[in-house]
């Protein structure tokens, strides 16, 4: 037994419990079948083998929130297009492609629309086509065929498929990772649908909103289960999500499962299965309470205060539900609704800021001496070099990268953690030095 509670014994060890697919999806593991820790382990380590050394550095970098993105370059991009484009047209043939490509051959040629199968096939011409025909299959099926050729909106979503989304189960987190990816987070406690096509949807409108920016398309996203404090053995919808994840234009730098009951590694390790090699290899499962996988999530540049999860476990929808109403602002004020990806790209912003815009909250005016943790408003070598301001510049330049391609929710979130930090993490105060006299006043 190890520290999951799983057998480690056995012959058919991780992946023999799915030789059978069919098997794998339509019934819950015997005794015999579950997995250990050991086998996932080993697992990812063969798939690790088979990489070159390059592919292995890209990606432990990739896990480990280490920024490794290489420029484009132009020539090779436009054969790589050129190649997806010859594929396309010789097996698009009673394709859901096919018939959007009749219905809008301006949509699906667009040039940025397709770099975002090309960027997530890893810049193989083929497999981008492979992805792109697999991709209108899929949202033929949720979406159905008037919408083939259309970016979704909030506005296609039913009654149900929006209590669902409402309900927080799927969300893009307001902070990124230290490389300034996005993440995001499925907390299936607050999983709320009535049929799996609104889990479905609303996976597919989160997982594309957060592919939009050319940024995140080239670094990719982090995706995090989390199942602490859930106990959920609903092996269908294992497939159905996986399913569409596999079908949409989607980097994974990182992919985490948390959980703390261990019979739920026999779903991690489900998942796991059907990943592409590339995502698994970049699948880390966690074991233990909230603040156990909180915790054991920074080492892989994922921030404590990024997710909308407190050490004690509460399970936050108030960010998430103000990005409801931002990205419906957002999507009425498009001006052009048929263009491909035509919501918000960060990267071609108005001017970039110079400075981080910081709000500290007031309190009651009290005579105090700075500290070495305190940051000191006003001027002179005094204020320039106290090492409470010293450690405050370099919170700033650590988080000024992320907050420059960030959007208005997300500046102010990023400003509210550097404050909190400062107060709360290091115990820090902001202090100004009253004039005339030789005390300072928080």
């Amino acid at each position: 037994m190890n520290r999951h509670g799983l057998n480690t014994g056995g012959s058919a060890g991780c992946f023999g419990a799915f030789g059978n697919r069919n098997r794998g999806l339509t019934a819950g593991p015997s005794p015999d079948d579950e997995p250990s820790r050991r086998d996932v382990d080993r697992h990812i380590a063969a798939e690790l083998n088979r990489l070159s050394m390059e592919e292995r550095e890209k990606a432990m970098n990739d896990v480990h929130g280490v920024q490794d993105v290489k420029d484009e370059e132009p020539n090779l991009i436009q054969a790589r297009l050129r190649e997806m484009d010859s594929r396309l047209q010789s097996t698009k043939e009673r394709t859901s492609y096919d018939i959007a490509f009749s219905m809008s051959p301006e949509y699906v040629s667009n040039q940025n629309f397709r770099l975002l199968f090309l960027r997530a096939a890893k810049y193989d011409g083929i497999a981008a086509a492979a992805l792109m025909i697999e991709f209108f299959e899929l949202k033929k099926e949720l979406w159905g065929m008037e919408k083939l050729c259309t970016d979704i909106t909030l506005d296609d979503f039913d009654q149900d498929d929006m209590e669902a989304l409402m309900a927080g189960y799927c969300q893009i987190c307001p902070l990124r990772d230290m490389a300034g990816r996005p993440i995001v987070v499925v907390l299936h406690k607050l999983r709320k649908l009535k049929v799996m096509r609104n889990s479905m949807r609303v996976q597919y409108y989160i997982w594309m909103t957060a592919m939009e920016s050319p940024s995140a398309q080239k670094s990719g996203i982090v995706a995090i289960h989390y199942h602490v404090d859930h106990h959920w053995n609903n092996n269908m919808l294992v497939s159905q999500n996986n399913r569409v994840r596999n079908s949409l234009p989607i980097i994974y730098a990182g992919l985490h499962f948390c959980y703390d009951d261990p019979k739920m590694f026999y779903f991690a390790s489900l998942c796991l299965n059907m990943m592409k090699t590339n995502d698994k290899i970049r699948y880390r499962p966690h074991f233990g309470s909230h603040l156990e996988c909180l915790y054991e999530m920074t080492s892989y540049g994922i921030p404590l205060n990024a997710l909308p999860i407190s050490t004690s476990g509460e399970l936050r929808t108030d960010a998430h539900r103000r990005w409801i109403v931002q990205r419906q602002e957002l999507e009425a004020s498009r001006i052009n609704a048929s263009s491909p990806m035509a919501l918000v790209d960060f990267s071609t912003a108005s001017t970039a800021p110079t400075s981080i815009k910081i709000k500290i909250p007031t309190s009651n005016p009290a005579k105090a001496q700075p500290g070495d943790k305190d940051v000191l408003f006003g001027r002179g070598k005094t204020v320039v070099y106290a090492p409470g301001n010293t450690k405050f510049r370099q919170m700033i330049d650590l988080y000024m990268q992320r907050y420059e391609a960030a959007g208005r929710l997300e500046k102010t979130c990023i400003a509210d953690l550097i404050v909190r930090t400062v107060k709360d993490g290091n115990g820090g105060r902001f202090l100004k030095k009253e004039e005339g006299e030789d005390f300072w006043i928080e």
